[in-house]
């Protein structure tokens, strides 16, 4: 009961503060014909929304360009930053400009955080970084907007902006946590408290940043990589540590004790695992058609993720992979796999983790090598 009352506490902020937004976007608007004395029209109304809408996008922007420039005055390295498939990614020597069409945030910044000998690190300014900065453009906008208040569609634009801005820096910065789901401000107060935490995050940073330099999962150190426990999985950061044991098994096909851990996990039926479902769906299917390959194991995963029927465009590297040994293994259609291996060359043209890439080319070519032992090929 408690739980439930937290998580509609945590809606009822978020859908009373988005309410609010718009509200303000709405007298905003109607600042703007009292003061231009425009007639109400539909082409006004849609330009308006065009304005609200790029204000909005613009200041979440602001906030992966704020924990940014905030993250390196605190000595964080600089490893990733992406905006919507363009993803600029630092190898450790220089940053490359990258695409990566598959599923993704549409603004991420990763960045890895300095620690000292005792385990301490700067959190506040990379975390609240972003809050920061659409605190400080959202007050400079309004003044903005005071100050060109005779140019009613500049003036206009600069309100959407600052609202846009206030609302951000009141869901992102007010501690709020919804489940696993967490926000900066909460995420700063977790990890400045809690030294497991501020690992987690430490291993999480350590992983993309040896991965943007080409090294596999396989070959990172085992400790990165604990067995889950549900105290583990309560909490975002733990529970991502956790859950890339999955792909670690993988990249040493592992398969048995992969399929072990599944069942473990399926058994937990926690939110993580819920929410991770296109990766470990793709992973049980891939190990069941390397191993018995039995339609009634099968059946369930398919009928819940049809990966047949999904489009090769913006597939993930896992999930192409999975498509190509489903082909290969389950409809005995050289074709069709072929399709999903060049599919993932296409991908591998501009992907920003070369490992990762090596891991399902390995994956496609041992299914390759089990289709043959059954007489497929």
């Amino acid at each position: 009961m408690k739980k439930k009352r937290k998580i509609a506490w945590w809606n009822g902020l978020y859908w009373g503060l988005f309410a609010l937004l718009l509200l303000a976007a709405r007298s905003i608007g109607r600042r703007y014909l009292m003061l231009s004395g425009a007639e109400p029209s539909g082409l006004l109304n849609l330009l308006g929304l065009l304005g609200f809408a790029l204000a909005y996008f613009l200041q979440m922007f602001l906030e992966c360009a704020g924990r940014l420039l905030f993250g390196l005055l605190s000595g964080y390295q600089f490893i990733l930053f992406r905006v919507f498939s363009f993803v600029w990614v630092s190898d450790g020597k220089k940053v490359r400009l990258m695409r990566d069409p598959t599923v993704g945030g549409a603004f991420v910044c990763t960045m890895a955080p300095p620690v000292s000998e005792n385990g301490a690190m700067p959190v506040a300014l990379y975390w609240l970084g972003g809050v920061l900065t659409q605190m400080i453009t959202a007050s400079a906008s309004m003044l903005g907007a005071w100050l060109f208040r005779g140019i009613p569609m500049l003036s206009t634009w600069l309100l959407f902006f600052a609202a846009a801005g206030f609302y951000f820096v009141l869901i992102n910065g007010i501690p709020m946590r919804d489940g696993i789901f967490s926000n900066e401000g909460y995420s700063a107060y977790y990890l400045h408290k809690n030294s497991d935490a501020r690992r987690a995050f430490w291993i999480l940073t350590e992983r993309v940043r040896l991965m943007a330099q080409g090294v596999r999962k396989k070959d990172m150190p085992a400790d990165w990589f604990p067995m889950p426990t549900m105290e583990q999985m309560r909490y975002k950061m733990e529970a991502q540590v956790t859950l890339g044991i999955c792909d670690y098994l993988m990249d040493q096909h592992r398969f048995g004790e992969m399929e072990r851990l599944l069942q473990k996990l399926w058994e937990m039926d926690c939110e993580p695992v819920r929410l991770d479902w296109l990766r470990l769906y793709s992973d049980q299917i891939y190990c069941e058609l390397m191993g018995q390959n039995r339609e009634t194991v099968l059946k369930p995963f398919l009928e819940r993720y049809p990966i047949a029927e999904e489009s090769d465009r913006k597939t993930p590297a896992i999930v192409l992979r999975t498509k190509y040994a489903y082909a290969l293994l389950h409809e005995k259609d050289v074709a069709a796999a072929e399709k999903q291996a060049r599919a993932l060359e296409k991908l591998a043209k501009n992907y920003p983790y070369t490992g990762e890439i090596a891991r399902e080319r390995e994956l496609m070519a041992l299914a390759m090598q089990r289709a043959k032992e059954r007489g497929v090929l």
